[in-house]
């Protein structure tokens, strides 16, 4: 603003009141005058800020520093933000639809424990343990889950496997042999894996394969009784106990708000058990869909929904997938949460 401009018509509007004593006139013209003045200076001066872009600046920050000694999460920053550390007695269902990656997820986690000094124990239902190895190997390696279907990889594929091999050979993770389906066996089977090895997280793939007596669970009153049993074994042993869920296609196909599932609609239906801490894998990507509800494509980004009965936490967060090298990453939070606030 050119303000000595301003202070020179200023003393030219004064001197001529001094010759001409016409207030009205002098009013007008030092109105006049000041209203210019306010109008340029409205000019310069710059536009006022949101609160929320302060806010934005904040919650990224929070989410995603990591400097919590002696934590050990996921490796997933914002989730472990939002849940906190895993507890021995935590029970915890990961539910999904068949092909969301829950199973990746759950190697992913278990890999990041074990490499912290944490003791872990994988129980998969419906695969061989060999079949198993190949997928934590695929992990560690960032490999393709592809690579062991080929009959040779790359020099540099083979060397990451030769890594990846070493790594696992000396991370604490433990596999059963065909575990048990029958419920009570399951359950002496978990003991014994924690009595022997002193395990403190174990993870179980996947709930509906687990049989109640001479049934399978195909009903909500076998769910219930699987999901209590479990739930006790947890606290009595003293670990954190993680069960993947195939959720139905039919589901939640029906019930998608903003391309998400909607948590009260799947217990309502009887496909979650109500009273427990649940994680939902969600992709909309999966659905063909593109762009999310705030115009951001949906291409390799997994949603978490968290829904923690225990106290009372229903959000959702952002991981990346990276199914060609059979990976869930980290992802920076703040770019979602600067996309949401726009």
């Amino acid at each position: 603003m050119n303000m000595s401009k301003h202070l020179d018509e200023l003393k030219d509007i004064i001197k001529q009141y001094e010759i001409d004593t016409h207030l009205g006139d002098f009013n007008k013209k030092l109105y006049a005058l000041s209203a210019l003045i306010e109008i340029e200076a409205m000019e310069d001066v710059e536009s006022s800020v949101p609160a929320r872009l302060f806010e934005d600046s904040i919650i990224s920050e929070f989410l995603n520093r990591k400097d919590n000694e002696g934590f050990v999460g996921t490796g997933l920053t914002a989730f472990d933000r939002i849940n906190g550390e895993f507890k021995g007695g935590e029970f915890f269902i990961l539910a999904g639809l068949e092909g969301m990656g829950k199973t990746v997820l759950m190697i992913e986690i278990a890999n990041h424990w074990a490499a912290n000094g944490k003791k872990v124990g994988f129980l998969n239902l419906e695969e061989s343990t060999k079949q198993i190895t190949k997928k934590f190997l695929a992990n560690i390696g960032r490999l393709s889950p592809a690579f062991f279907n080929k009959e040779w990889g790359s020099k540099e594929a083979n060397l990451k496997l030769i890594n990846a091999a070493k790594i696992l050979k000396a991370n604490p993770i433990y596999l059963y042999e065909n575990p048990n389906l029958d419920l009570n066996k399951l359950i002496v089977q978990i003991r014994k894996l924690v009595s022997d090895r002193k395990v403190e997280i174990v993870f179980i793939d996947y709930l509906e394969l687990i049989i109640v007596g001479e049934l399978n669970n195909k009903t909500d009153t076998n769910r219930t009784i699987i999901c209590n049993n479990l739930k006790q074994l947890a606290i009595q042993l003293n670990i954190v106990l993680i069960v993947g869920s195939q959720l139905p296609r039919n589901s939640y196909a029906s019930s998608i708000n903003n391309n998400r599932p909607e948590y009260c609609d799947l217990v309502a239906k009887g496909f979650i058990e109500p009273n427990t801490d649940t994680v939902i894998v969600h992709r909309s990507d999966y659905f063909g869909i593109e762009l999310d509800e705030n115009n951001q494509p949906t291409k390799n980004r997994m949603e978490l929904v968290i829904a923690k009965y225990s106290t009372g936490t229903f959000i959702d967060v952002p991981a990346k997938t990276a199914f060609d090298i059979s990976a869930i990453m980290d992802i920076d939070y703040s770019e979602i949460w600067r996309t949401n606030l726009k």
